[in-house]
């Protein structure tokens, strides 16, 4: 809620000039970029933990009822890494996109 907040807040602002539009668009961009990527590098790592309890893969040996997620590195695992899950799939294209669009506009708009 606070990005869209300051977002709106430098829209705002940069109403007057279209070289400031893309800079107030994308900053905002790649900020929830980092941030669904963080929110997936910890869905993985809850992962790791179920796959580990349940028995497919032995990448930690966990406890009953214990949720070890510091020990899913991207030492264990490349897929735990928050690099990694930037660069995934499920959102790169997203954002690429996204990205992409605010620079189209600011070359159409300048």
């Amino acid at each position: 809620m606070a990005v869209l907040l300051a977002t709106a807040v430098l829209a705002i602002y940069a109403t007057d000039k279209p070289s400031k539009i893309l800079f107030v668009a994308v900053i905002p961009t790649v900020i929830l970029w980092i941030l669904d990527a963080y929110y997936l590098q910890q869905e993985r790592k809850f992962i790791g933990i179920y796959e580990d309890v349940v028995g497919l893969k032995k990448i930690n040996t966990v406890k009953p009822y214990e949720m070890p997620i510091n020990r899913y590195t991207a030492k264990k695992d490349r897929k735990f890494s928050l690099l990694s899950t930037l660069f995934s799939k499920t959102i790169l294209w997203f954002y690429i996109l996204i990205i992409l669009e605010f620079t189209i506009f600011y070359l159409i708009a300048k």
